[in-house]
């Protein structure tokens, strides 16, 4: 029965981790609510699960496996309060390979979905390898999937989705609605004039021009070309009548290495091969609601452009320091590469301009992106600056936004007061503030900060971004991220960036309710509400919160996180028959196995534990704790509590005279440390007398007791057996009986 939580974004950017268990086959959603955060879902073993559609703020998906999942939280901008909600689907038609829904070619399938059963079909459908297939659907806001025979996604796209078959076999035809939705699915076969593989893959010659129809909408088309390392390659789209296109580019392994822009009627797309082989060209056109069927005629063209710079290590173009570079870029998604000789420890500044837009990145002599904008964003205006840790060959890679345009691009070197790189002299105290100036437009300094595991902490209002100590980005890019809660403590970086002046940054810790990591505290619990009677309740593996009410209720907790909370009456929690020992300690609620919590007890005065060695603490209530068997620990609260052992070496620690400690018949070596003046009950051989208790007596019993004083005045007392008792700092009174004694 998976559950709710509360929580709330302390700072922008914060993000909170919730566990919650799911069983293999049940369908789910998890819910934020209206513009409520944006949900993240985690497989048990850490693998972010990818939903084919749906919002930012809810995932409607069908458990793979049973266990416990991670739900993320983040926060979309401000702080705020928000609400998760993840509930049981009745999903007749489960979307997975459990479904029963089938699908033939030349069929159509009518349903309607509602919020209570999903928002997703599944159908089965069987395809043959090397014919092509158009899966469309009657809804303008549906989005069509396609899945392998074990549910693994192939492509999405929205109402109309063509595709290829590369094996003969059962595949899964996913449709996803708008709540309470009718929608028709239909499956066609296609006889397609090129494919969407290498094996049914057209040509296409430099310098040369080729043909096709797309059949319908969404389709694409392969065709195969042999290009030369270190020269630059424009392949462009033209078509009557068709919605918008766009040509990709595949290497001879499949691998996408390069993508027009989106959205454009006419496609086109420069590249520069970084090795001499086989590519593929894949033109494909997008949907048409009004016109599925398509037949849209287009002419894909090849062309070696004699001047362009490569966008990769091969370029010939170069920058100068201290001067100016000029270039042009031929067509939107243009890249050019300028290689230049930094100096290690250097500062440099890269002022870059163009009137349609451009974005830069510097790389070293690998190809490692060393520096960039955060974002990337495309700016008419941009200023990029680094300092250089290593001297050698770097290269300044500039990408146009949108058309073809001069660019401009000036190089500098410049003083910086703290570089942006793990060899800055910049620190920072957390708690602190440090202040710099910005020597240039772009500049970026970091500071070095110590950060401790597990806690959470607050940048300044002026933001910045956070490294690790290896100089990996941990800020998440986007909303403006002032949050961050490392793993691991150690030496951070923060950077700032600005324009030129003068400037201070600064980082406090803050109380945050969930961790953003694995060790997170957070679960999504299901409830279940008592009555004023007696009752029992026995935990699962789920995660639940269980509310006792007036009654004297019982508690059986399960393999899973439970809280109880008892309520009013008697209240009893039992461990019996655990397969470990635990830890309970009713003062604080907590229920723990070794530094592992397990469960949190709330309102209840009595314990039993396992047959293992258990430490049991009480309340401020009158408790009743039994130990069982092991070695046990029982700690007595301020109130008269009784005390039960067990077999085993037990120890006691009792606060007030009226406190009752019972134990059985050779049941082990026991001691009480009594913080009171105390009377060893039968079958306990030890009583301590507490430090800092002041002046007080203990009593033996019938068995050979050894009894200590403390650092007070005490009166101590044999009993009936062979006795030590030993005095302490103070001035004792030392009493034997029968039996042979020390004193």
């Amino acid at each position: 029965m998976p559950g709710t939580v509360t929580g709330q974004f302390e700072v922008r950017g914060d993000s909170d981790f919730f566990r919650v268990r799911f069983e293999a086959g049940q369908t789910y959603q998890l819910s934020s609510g209206n513009n409520g955060p944006d949900l993240e879902l985690r497989l048990p073993d850490g693998t972010l699960f990818t939903v084919p559609a749906g919002y930012s703020n809810q995932i409607t998906f069908v458990a793979p496996v049973t266990g416990d999942y991670w739900v993320t939280a983040h926060d979309i901008g401000s702080s705020q309060t928000y609400t998760i909600n993840a509930v049981e689907v009745a999903d007749p038609t489960p979307a997975s390979i459990a479904t029963t829904l089938t699908l033939g070619v030349g069929e159509t399938r009518s349903a309607q979905t509602n919020f209570g059963q999903g928002r997703d079909d599944w159908y089965a459908v069987e395809l043959v390898a090397g014919q092509s297939y158009f899966l469309r659907s009657s809804g303008l806001t549906d989005t069509l999937y396609l899945t392998d025979s074990t549910g693994a996604l192939i492509t999405v796209q929205d109402d109309q989705l063509h595709f290829t078959a590369t094996v003969s076999g059962t595949y899964y035809a996913g449709i996803h609605t708008s709540d309470g939705s009718t929608y028709s699915l239909s499956l066609e076969t296609v006889a397609d004039d090129r494919g969407e593989s290498a094996a049914s893959a057209g040509t296409i010659a430099v310098a040369g021009t080729a043909t096709g129809v797309w059949e319908t909408g969404r389709d694409a088309d392969w065709y195969a070309v042999t290009l030369t390392a270190g020269s630059s390659y424009q392949f462009s789209l033209t078509a009557s009548g068709a919605p918008t296109s766009t040509i990709q580019i595949f290497n001879a392994a499949g691998g996408l290495v390069q993508a027009s822009p989106s959205g454009l009627p006419q496609g086109s797309v420069i590249f520069a091969p970084e090795t001499t082989g086989t590519y593929y060209v894949s033109a494909g056109t997008a949907s048409s609601y009004y016109n599925p069927n398509g037949n849209w005629s287009y002419s894909l063209s090849a062309n070696l452009l004699a001047n362009d710079l490569a966008g990769n290590a091969l370029t010939t173009g170069t920058l100068t320091i201290g001067g100016v570079t000029t270039g042009r870029f031929e067509a939107r998604g243009d890249i050019d590469w300028l290689a230049v000789t930094l100096t290690a420890g250097q500062a440099y500044s890269f002022a870059v301009n163009c009137e349609n837009g451009v974005r830069a990145f510097l790389y070293d002599s690998a190809g490692n992106i060393v520096s960039s904008l955060p974002g990337a964003n495309f700016q008419s205006n941009l200023y990029l600056t680094h300092t250089v840790s290593a001297g050698g060959v770097y290269y300044l890679g500039v990408e146009i936004g949108n058309g073809s345009a001069q660019y401009r691009v000036t190089t500098s070197t410049y003083t910086d007061d703290f570089s942006d790189n793990v060899n800055t002299t910049g620190v920072l105290t957390v708690g602190g503030t440090a202040s710099g100036t910005f020597e240039v437009t772009g500049d970026r300094d970091w500071f070095a900060v110590e950060l401790v595991g597990g806690r959470s902490y607050r940048l300044s209002d002026s933001g910045g971004l956070i490294y690790d100590s290896s100089g990996n980005l941990l800020s998440r890019l986007g909303w403006g991220d002032f949050h961050v809660s490392p793993s691991v403590s150690g030496t951070y970086y923060l950077e700032t960036s600005g324009s030129v002046g003068p400037y201070s940054v600064g980082i406090t810790q803050i109380n945050d309710d969930y961790r953003e990591d694995s060790l997170s505290t957070g679960y999504l619990r299901g409830i279940v509400n008592g009555t004023n009677g007696a009752e029992v309740f026995v935990g699962t593996e789920d995660h639940t919160e269980f509310r006792g009410q007036d009654g004297d209720d019982w508690f059986i907790p399960g393999l899973g996180n439970d809280r109880f909370l008892g309520g009013a009456g008697i209240d009893t929690v039992t461990y019996a028959g655990f397969g470990m020992g635990v830890t309970v300690n009713l003062a604080n609620s907590r229920v723990t196995v070794g530094d592992q919590q397990i469960g949190l007890v709330v309102q209840t005065e009595n314990v039993v534990g396992t047959d293992h060695d258990d430490m049991i603490i009480g309340s401020s209530a009158a408790n009743l704790l039994i130990g069982g068997d092991g070695n046990d620990t029982l700690i007595g609260g301020p109130n008269a509590d009784r005390l039960y052992g067990g077999a085993g070496n037990d120890t006691y620690h009792v606060e007030i005279i009226t406190d009752l400690v019972f134990e059985d018949v050779d049941g082990g070596t026991d001691t009480v440390n009594a913080f009171t003046s105390f009377y060893l009950y039968a079958n306990i051989e030890n009583l301590t007398l507490g430090e800092g208790l002041g002046d007080a007596f203990g009593v033996g019993n019938e068995l050979a007791n050894v009894i200590q004083g403390n650092e007070s005045s005490n009166l101590l007392i044999a009993g009936a057996g062979d006795d030590t008792v030993r005095g302490g700092a103070g001035v004792d009174s030392l009493f034997g009986e029968s039996g042979n004694d020390q004193l």
